[in-house]
């Protein structure tokens, strides 16, 4: 404080008392404010000026403009996730609304050229691009045009919701380099399937996903490299015409299952769902000849609750014979407690369960496999049930454990549920039980989990 008073020359005491200054002081403060207050305005605007320097070089220095472009080529890439697999489904959520990689081939020169590099970037994608109407159709059809020579000279893949009449030729233009297309409408207020499909050649079709709930219009599809096909809410008697025979991959999603005959060389088969309900299944599943798919390799199914009827699985055994089938996959969410696996599969040799409730119900099905080798367990409530008896006493006298039937048991997979433990002790007691008491010929034990939480421990218990 004296530093500063000899500099104004003005007396010390005003600063460590109340003193009144004189008029002679007063200007002398004023004028120092004055001087203080344009050198602070001078300050503030060259720091505003220093931060905006800053902004501006900052962004040079990024780490991003040292990303190789193949690198930033493959962030493109699972930025938009669909254009990976080049022979799949893209997804019902791939992008509509001009997002990637429109968005990104607009940030500057170098990501745009780097997405126009990656043809598969654009290869698939969803239409409409956005709200459809007749005032679009021009929008749409340049959009389109980009779309198709951007992704030469790939196959495309698209998600179809809608297509206004209007637009349809943009969209049929391509035809011929279609590979996968999945059509999501239930209920088109455009064109209809069959305006797209019926009698029309898609020479390099090998992927189709159809809902067909309430179109019957007649639909002929000459798709002569079809392979996949995918059915979702469809009924038996909605005059859908493929090339049947060609099949060799199908997923059947709330759909009859009077489908799955028609593929004679049918490999894969994928089941999620009930059948849709008709009239005469209830005499369906009283007819006791069985149609032989030969080829049938692999069967998954997911077995939601059935409101009605008979649940597709058990339905299913009675009304097909897979005398080739080698990997068996089901989810008995509910099964029905008043309804048996009356059949056999022998050839099974890979099994996996996955069941929510009473591990009773899969004996039944460890029944009708008994050359499992390979077998998986997943419970949302743990696997003892299945492995132990009740009580957590083993064996039980005049029960055997349900794996006790399986004796070409080699590999044992158990996945553990969240919320769940593992249960070492008990689980030595059973593997040994099954290899010594029951002649399992056991080789492996195998755990599989999610990530652990913070805190958490796989624990060992009595």
């Amino acid at each position: 404080m004296a530093h500063l008073a000899s500099t104004l020359n003005i007396p010390e005491t005003l600063f460590t008392t109340n003193q009144v200054p004189s008029d002679e002081d007063s200007k002398a403060i004023d004028a120092k404010l004055a001087q203080l207050r344009e050198e602070q305005s001078s300050l503030t605007l060259r720091l505003t000026r220093i931060e905006a320097m800053i902004a501006c070089l900052k962004p040079i220095r990024h780490p991003i403009r040292y990303v190789p472009d193949d690198i930033l080529g493959r962030i493109f890439e699972y930025v938009a996730p669909w254009s990976i697999a080049e022979d799949s489904f893209p997804p019902p959520d791939v992008s509509g609304e001009l997002g990637a990689p429109w968005i990104l081939s607009h940030v500057c020169q170098n990501w745009r050229a780097v997405c126009l590099s990656l043809p598969n970037l654009w290869s698939a994608f969803r239409v409409p691009f956005g709200k459809q109407d007749a005032s679009r159709s021009p929008w749409f059809a340049e959009k389109m045009d980009t779309v198709y020579w951007r992704s030469e000279p790939l196959p495309l893949r698209l998600c179809v919701d809608d297509v206004s009449t209007a637009s349809l030729p943009v969209l049929l233009k391509s035809t011929h380099r279609w590979r996968c297309i999945r059509f999501t409408s239930r209920r088109p207020s455009g064109c209809s399937q069959a305006d797209i499909f019926h009698n029309r050649l898609f020479p390099i079709l090998s992927h189709l996903s159809l809902i067909r709930e309430d179109d019957s219009t007649p639909t002929n599809i000459l798709a002569p490299s079809l392979r996949n096909l995918e059915l979702i809410q469809t009924s038996v008697h909605c005059k859908l015409v493929v090339p049947w025979e060609q099949i060799v991959w199908h997923k059947s999603t709330n759909s009859d299952i009077e489908f799955v005959g028609y593929m004679k060389n049918l490999e894969e088969l994928v089941m999620v769902g009930n059948y849709c309900y008709t009239e005469d299944n209830d005499n369906d599943v009283q007819d006791t000849r069985r149609i032989t798919l030969p080829k049938v390799r692999r069967l998954e199914f997911d077995n939601r609750p059935v409101r009605y009827g008979i649940s597709f699985p058990y339905r299913l055994f009675n009304q097909y014979h897979f005398d080739s089938l080698r990997t068996l996959i089901i989810d008995i969410c509910d099964p029905s407690p008043c309804i048996t696996f009356a059949f056999s599969l022998p050839s099974v040799i890979e099994l996996s369960l996955w069941f929510q409730q009473d591990a009773a119900a899969t004996k039944d099905v460890l029944l009708a496999t008994p050359n499992v080798q390979s077998l998986h367990l997943q419970s949302k409530y743990g696997t003892s049930g299945l492995l132990m008896r009740p009580y957590n006493r083993f064996p039980v006298l005049g029960q055997p454990p349900s794996l006790a039937s399986l004796h070409h048991l080699r590999h044992l997979l158990l996945t553990i549920p969240e919320s769940g433990s593992l249960y070492i002790r008990g689980l030595h007691e059973v593997v040994t039980a099954l290899k010594m008491d029951y002649g399992l010929p056991l080789e492996t034990v195998s755990f599989y989990g999610g990530l652990l939480d913070v805190g958490r421990s796989m624990t060992e218990s009595k």
